[in-house]
């Protein structure tokens, strides 16, 4: 059974390159892209091409979805006046040649080729500004079609290089949290103890001796210190990050969305907690937080 291909992630940092060439012309065409909020695309070319400028960057549009895109634009022409003939007008006549047949029932006979490039329009000068016009139309679009090919590659390399160092940091992350959650109940407990002496000490210096007072101080206090739903929440985050980096493709808008959630619940993890040593495995989490927002900035 044949492996199902891999999913990684879409980066957005890559380089494509293409060049074309023709008995006409030599096309190269370059694209670099780097990361972004949104779809930036900033095309070079001569004056004389910036009519193709827009067909250019629709192709773009539509291989990629966020980032910020510099790309170059040139073109080289022959200087001989050969013949040649435009294919696509000779297709175009021999399509409506067997139409017209079809159509009035004549017996179907192919024309010639001298029969086609009698037609106007089938042969035209290479310097022809028409003819000329459609070969670097045409020349453009496939060196820009094999750049952006090359450049989603690029991307896709990048992406698995994103999404091993993104899960690396997403393990360590976890690891933090398990020693919080091994840490947080006898934490709890600690703090308790501490208050309840506390609490004690001043009522046994104010002349008083109330039981109730000092359980329900105790029970506020626990309750303050209690850290276990931030806990569940965080994990249930990074979780939530390993199934969005195995879908892969462009899911950074998602990845970003879901590191502001676990950025909220290790600050309040954070507020909440009075013990040092869980402050420094908050301070941890944290560092790692920062470290998954770089690399999750790069991803499209």
């Amino acid at each position: 059974m044949a492996k199902k291909p891999t999913v990684t992630l879409a980066s957005m940092t890559g380089f494509g390159r293409a060049q074309v060439e023709t008995s006409q012309l030599s096309v190269k065409v370059e694209f670099r892209t780097v990361n972004g909020k949104g779809f930036h695309c900033k095309l070079r070319m001569p004056s004389d091409l910036l009519e193709h400028e827009a067909k250019v960057e629709g192709m773009l549009r539509q291989a990629l979805s966020r980032g910020s895109i510099s790309g170059f634009v040139s073109v080289r022409r022959s200087h001989d006046d050969t013949v040649e003939f435009d294919q696509q007008v000779l297709k175009k006549y021999l399509a409506a040649w067997k139409r017209t047949e079809k159509n009035l029932g004549l017996d179907v006979v192919s024309p010639t080729l001298k029969d086609l490039i009698s037609m106007p329009g089938a042969m035209h000068s290479a310097r022809n500004p028409q003819g000329q016009f459609r070969a670097v139309e045409r020349a453009i679009k496939q060196a820009a079609a094999e750049a952006i090919v090359a450049l989603q590659d690029s991307r896709a390399k990048e992406g698995a290089r994103l999404s091993k160092e993104i899960l690396r940091i997403i393990n360590q992350l976890e690891k933090q949290l398990a020693r919080t959650a091994r840490r947080a109940p006898v934490a709890v407990k600690e703090i308790s103890a501490k208050y309840a002496l506390r609490v004690q000490q001043a009522l046994a210096a104010a002349g008083e001796n109330n039981s109730y007072d000092l359980g329900r101080e105790l029970i506020t206090l626990a309750e303050r210190a209690d850290v276990q739903e931030e806990i569940a929440r965080l994990g249930i985050h990074i979780e939530r990050l390993r199934a969005t980096i195995k879908k892969g493709g462009a899911v950074g808008r998602e990845l970003e969305f879901v590191l502001q959630e676990c950025h909220r619940e290790i600050t309040t993890l954070g507020n909440k907690s009075s013990d040092s040593r869980l402050s420094e495995m908050v301070v941890a989490m944290k560092l790692c937080a920062q470290q998954l927002k770089e690399q999750v900035a790069n991803v499209e």
